[in-house]
């Protein structure tokens, strides 16, 4: 079920997986980047679910997230501290590593690379939530 919505995002609340998922949309300013951020952790916050889903699959550029890690930084929220596991969903995830490895101020400053677990098939991705799933019942 969609929680929050604004022209950065869909934040939607999915019970089966046991996750917050944003479904990031094109062109989002950095303000409603920040409310979606608010959102994640308000609802995280009530509920304490597993995975956080960053879902880049509808966008129609290469995004390297840098603006999304840094929304959740300047707040100082930890999302590995928040959820067990932070994944991207992300057709495009080969070309949009190599722009995130480009921002070195956030790579030393968040070290992103070593907490998230990065997908590119939606079905790969649900395989291993519902492993994950199992294991932690």
């Amino acid at each position: 079920m969609i929680i929050f919505k604004n022209n950065a995002a869909d934040v939607q609340w999915s019970l089966n997986q046991n996750a917050i998922i944003c479904h990031w949309k094109d062109n989002p300013s950095f303000d409603e980047i920040k409310e979606v951020v608010l959102a994640v952790t308000e609802l995280q916050e009530a509920n304490e679910l597993a995975h956080y889903i960053s879902d880049r699959s509808n966008l129609s550029f290469l995004w390297s997230g840098y603006i999304e890690w840094y929304a959740f930084h300047l707040y100082q929220i930890q999302l590995s501290s928040l959820f067990s596991n932070v994944i991207v969903l992300d057709p495009a995830k080969k070309q949009n590593a190599v722009l995130l490895k480009n921002h070195e101020q956030i790579g030393n400053n968040y070290s992103i690379e070593h907490q998230v677990k990065f997908f590119d098939s939606p079905n790969v991705l649900n395989q291993f939530i519902e492993q994950d799933n199992v294991k932690t019942a």
